[in-house]
């Protein structure tokens, strides 16, 4: 009941609502990677590492590929920078090691 609850709560909010509803729950559910590595160095008592990046595609736009490196697996991100293939590396790694 809860869920359409919410549902019915975020249908009556306006546009402009929505959107800072979205933008301010998308925030409380992501991790940074300096979050990540320390919790992550904490828990396991070692550091994370990030391979080096590969980059494909066309110069207007690439696709870059990093891996996370863990003692819990390996983890691959791809994005349009290295900044966001990392980033997504680590919320992978953070859904399944967290």
């Amino acid at each position: 009941m809860k869920l359409l609850e919410l549902i019915n709560g975020y249908n009556s909010l306006s546009a402009k609502d929505q959107q800072e509803f979205l933008r301010k729950t998308s925030q409380k559910t992501s991790i940074s990677i300096a979050d990540f590595a320390t919790k992550y160095q904490q828990s396991f008592g070692s550091n994370i590492e990030f391979s080096n990046a590969v980059t494909s595609g066309p110069d207007h736009n690439p696709e870059v590929k990093i891996t996370l490196i863990t003692k819990r697996g390996d983890f691959t991100g791809k994005g349009k920078n290295q900044k966001e293939a990392k980033l997504k590396a680590v919320i992978k790694a953070s859904k399944e090691i967290f």
